[in-house]
């Protein structure tokens, strides 16, 4: 029932090394599971039942315990003996462990707190109610507690969240499908995985449009941070960091969301308008035409009727031949290429096109910008999808348009990928 992901457990602790933070787990244990205070992580906490709720379940567990010892049930000992395990390893492991790893104690927690919860109850109905209505009277008592805690719980994160504000990710979407046309980028600063879940599908569809469509009207960036005057994007080759490209004073703010709860997000939406002319499309015609080599000498190419499969022995990297002239290309210029590709499964690779002039002395290779990394990729990470069909966008200055020589990164070159087509767009400095 249990998949123990090693690499992750052990990424894990390389991460928590504060071993002295686990004796603050173990009373965690019954301050956190019980829903009073996550003491392993406040900033995380987003309701807490009041004091008096927190008493009543501890009562509640301790009496199960007690009652069920008496009773001689096997739980206790299997509890005890869990919990002494659990105190032991947070206390000598060396490394931190988060309070969390020790969810497996939660089911015999609650079950503890249902039963002395029971028993209570029907220690008290005896004394007042017959033996015929003990029953009923539990149950009533038992559903007004947990109906209280539900609502208790579910009013809270209401509060806590300012719900009435709304989710500044869902207003968002909402509001690019309404003002973003069909062939605007949308660049995205966000978190990439919340942001991805909210306008994934959307940033996709609007870079697929571009290719389709030939052309780029206005560029969207979304923000969390209003302080910063540049757009930064992720390099990703030679070396990966975020470097600052685009002037933010370009755009124009058209609107923000903001929600001040106890887990504050804020998206602020930036416009330019813009014509990016199209330099090149790199077609199914032309890639069938072009000679490519990798690292070990020239590729095979296979021919079909959407592209080429290309087949370097372990290369990583595929270029061509023969070079491409872009006589109205200054060295200032910004260069979007979207690499068009069906793969036969997930490569979990980031895969990229890209074109410089070799008149530059250095790698043939230029700085390589990804617009939205962790957005158009998405799909790729899973190595069990078949049929991934991605349109992957990159920013750079390919130099002085001279002798330029496309190449191509990724896991595609083992003959598993559909390489369809290339666009390039000059965005201008």
């Amino acid at each position: 029932m249990l998949d123990l992901d090693s690499k992750v457990f052990n990424q894990s602790l390389d991460i928590y090394t504060d071993w002295g933070g686990n004796y603050l787990a173990i009373p965690d244990i019954f301050s956190t599971f019980f829903g009073y205070k996550y003491l392993d992580d406040p900033s995380s906490l987003l309701y807490s039942y009041p004091l008096l709720i927190w008493l009543c379940g501890l009562f509640y567990f301790s009496y199960g315990i007690y009652t069920l010892f008496k009773k001689e049930s096997f739980l206790v000992p299997l509890f005890l003996v869990l919990f002494g395990m659990t105190i032991s390893v947070y206390a000598l492991s060396g490394t931190f462990i988060p309070v969390r790893s020790a969810i497996y104690l939660l089911p015999l927690i609650v079950i503890f707190q249902a039963y002395g919860l029971k028993e209570s109850i029907l220690k008290l109905s005896m004394r007042w109610f017959s033996q015929d209505s003990q029953a009923r009277v539990m149950y009533v008592l038992i559903s007004s507690y947990l109906i209280g805690c539900f609502f208790l719980l579910t009013v809270g994160k209401y509060k806590n969240l300012h719900s009435d504000s709304g989710n500044p990710y869902e207003l968002t979407r909402s509001y690019l499908k309404n003002n973003a046309g069909p062939n605007d980028l949308i660049i995205s600063s966000l978190h990439d995985t919340v942001g991805g879940f909210y306008l994934g599908d959307l940033i996709r569809e609007k870079t697929s449009n571009i290719y389709i469509n030939g052309k780029v009207e206005n560029i969207f960036y979304l923000t969390s941070e209003t302080d910063k005057p540049n757009i930064s994007l992720q390099k990703i080759y030679p070396s990966i960091k975020n470097t600052e490209l685009f002037s933010l004073s370009k755009f124009i703010l058209l609107a923000s969301f903001e929600n001040n709860g106890v887990r504050p997000s804020e998206i602020h939406v930036y416009k330019r308008k813009l014509k990016a002319d199209q330099l090149l499309h790199i077609d199914q015609n032309l890639l069938s035409q072009l000679r490519y080599f990798g690292d070990n000498g020239d590729c095979k190419k296979k021919k079909t009727t959407e592209g080429i499969r290309i087949s370097c022995t372990k290369s990583p990297i595929s270029c061509t031949h023969q070079r491409f002239t872009f006589p109205n290309t200054s060295k200032n210029d910004f260069q979007l290429l979207l690499f068009h590709h069906h793969n036969d499964s997930g490569t979990q690779t980031l895969s990229y096109a890209t074109m410089k002039s070799i008149n530059q002395s250095g790698d043939p290779v230029p700085d390589i910008f990804m617009v939205n990394p962790q957005i158009d990729n998405v799909l790729d990470l899973d190595m069990h999808r078949e049929k991934v069909d991605l349109v992957d966008i990159t920013a750079q200055k390919m130099g002085d348009g001279q002798n330029t020589i496309l190449c191509m990164r990724g896991k595609l070159f083992n003959g598993n990928s559909l390489i369809k087509g290339i666009k390039v767009f000059s965005l201008g400095p």
